[in-house]
């Protein structure tokens, strides 16, 4: 709490009004083909593939990337983390900058958020926050910014309006917002939540996103899902090529002209597959290959592998043919999800959390070594199954790894005093921590036949079945630690 808070507290009062309005979003529409420039440059071609593909949300390749990926961020919870002994971290949960992070704004949560955020950084590499302050000078409220709207200023880089020359930096101060109509407004480097994708080569303030290697890609799967389409919106009618029929028979314009607005009126609309009559001879070529001869399904299958090999995301996971056909099975499934989850969500929650511990948790808490953190323990895929932890723990158990006790604790179940013990593996025995101990710092002696073994002797041990009755009752009604 600051000096502020507890004034404000002492005197009963609450803080005024936010001095900071939220930004102006105004009507605006994304460019992304100017962000490719750099890529389109880089290739021996004269084709502009961004332009061509256009804003990179309309295709399936990219949403479902990005889809994929929002779905799987808001499972992990912002916590903020505290250094405590032995190098481990204490979560405190209900921290106010995790709250702020859970629900930036009265109108927004932080799984909406996501969704922008997946967006952002796929394709720009770039998301931004604006920080809505009291007039204290507190951060009250986080904004979503366009990205698409922001572009990164510094003093003396030429571009309009002027930045200040007593900026806080010259590396970068200031973010200008441009929003279509309007001036310009530049943001204070303090007042924006920057989270980059890596670094853009040809622009190290920003961010750069996956989609430029493959956007010749993109451009192809665009164009097979184009043609399907008008394919099927012709109901199968490939667009023929009508030439006259037969020695000396020709046509001159206004035949050539009549012949093919009649066509047109009796093929299409209502008309589809209504016979044709003509008077004159002709002879309708093929003018082009059908979804079948040149098999798209195919086709489409080589930038789906592309775009799934530069995000690291299982194809399966997208519902990519390509990853369907090779890994249909349930435990398939499961592992490209882990893998996914694993390769690809957990290293980008790790540089969000690293970047919003410089960037937002100093201003709220200043605690030396605490971090922000997305805890996973609740997230599905990185649990455990139930079988798969009573298995483990139960081979623990037997081969005298853990006491019976901590067997009970590891399922979560309650201790019974007195059943501290191990057992031994040979015998099945039950014995103390202590016994053991002794037992392996005695001197190893000659090997001896054994003496016969009397049967009422054994009701000296442990009976392994009983154990093993008596463990299963303890999983009845067992539940995973979330």
């Amino acid at each position: 709490m600051t000096f502020t808070d507890r004034i404000l507290g002492s005197l009963g009062l609450q803080r005024k009004a936010a001095a900071t309005p939220p930004p102006d979003y105004g009507n605006n529409v994304p460019d992304f083909s100017a962000r490719y420039s750099y890529w389109n440059r880089r290739r021996a071609t004269s084709i502009d593939y961004a332009a061509e593909v256009g804003n990179l949300d309309t295709s399936s390749l990219v949403m479902a990337v990005v889809n994929w990926t929002s779905t799987q961020l808001p499972e992990a919870q912002p916590v903020v983390q505290y250094p405590g002994e032995n190098n481990a971290y204490e979560v405190q949960w209900g921290h106010e900058v995790a709250d702020l992070i859970r629900r930036p704004n009265p109108f927004t949560t932080w799984a909406e958020d996501c969704a922008v955020l997946s967006l952002g950084l796929w394709v720009d590499g770039n998301f931004h926050w604006y920080k809505q302050r009291d007039n204290s000078g507190r951060v009250i409220a986080l904004w979503y910014l366009p990205w698409f709207l922001v572009k990164e200023r510094w003093p003396g880089d030429g571009g309009s309006p002027t930045v200040p020359s007593d900026a806080e930096n010259d590396y970068l101060s200031h973010y200008q917002y441009s929003i279509p109509g309007k001036p310009p407004v530049l943001y204070r480097q303090s007042d924006i939540i920057h989270l980059k994708r890596g670094k853009d080569p040809n622009n190290p303030r920003r961010g750069i996103g996956a989609f430029g290697p493959v956007i010749s890609e993109v451009y192809g799967d665009n164009k097979a899902a184009l043609f399907t389409a008008t394919i099927l919106r012709n109901m199968g009618i490939v667009v023929p090529m009508l030439a006259p029929k037969g020695e000396g028979v020709s046509l001159n314009e206004t035949q050539a002209l009549a012949l093919k607005e009649k066509w047109v009126q009796q093929t299409t609309g209502d008309n589809i597959g209504v016979p044709i009559v003509s008077a004159l001879p002709i002879e309708a070529l093929k003018f082009a290959w059908s979804p079948e001869e040149l098999d798209l399904k195919e086709l489409r299958k080589v930038p789906e592998s592309r775009v799934a090999a530069v995000t690291g995301i299982p194809a399966a996971m997208l519902q990519f043919l390509v990853g369907l056909e090779n890994g249909t099975s349930y435990a398939a499934y499961e592992q490209a999800r882990k893998q996914g989850y694993v390769s690809v969500v957990s290293p980008m929650m790790k540089m969000m959390a690293e970047q919003l511990t410089w960037q937002l948790l100093p201003e709220m808490d200043d605690t030396k070594g605490a971090r922000l953190w997305f805890d996973t323990s609740s997230v599905e895929i990185l649990q455990e199954k139930r079988n798969e932890v009573y298995e483990r723990a139960i081979k623990a158990l037997a081969s005298g790894g853990l006491t019976i006790n901590q067997f009970l604790a590891s399922l979560d179940k309650p201790t019974v005093e007195g059943l501290d013990i191990h057992f031994v593996p040979s015998l099945a025995t039950p014995m103390t921590t202590e016994r053991l101990i002794e037992k392996a710092a005695e001197e190893p002696k000659e090997p001896v036949a054994p003496p016969p073994i009397d049967p009422a002797s054994l009701a000296k041990f442990a009976d392994i079945d009983r154990w093993r009755d008596w463990m299963e009752d303890q999983m009845r009604d067992f539940q995973p630690r979330q």
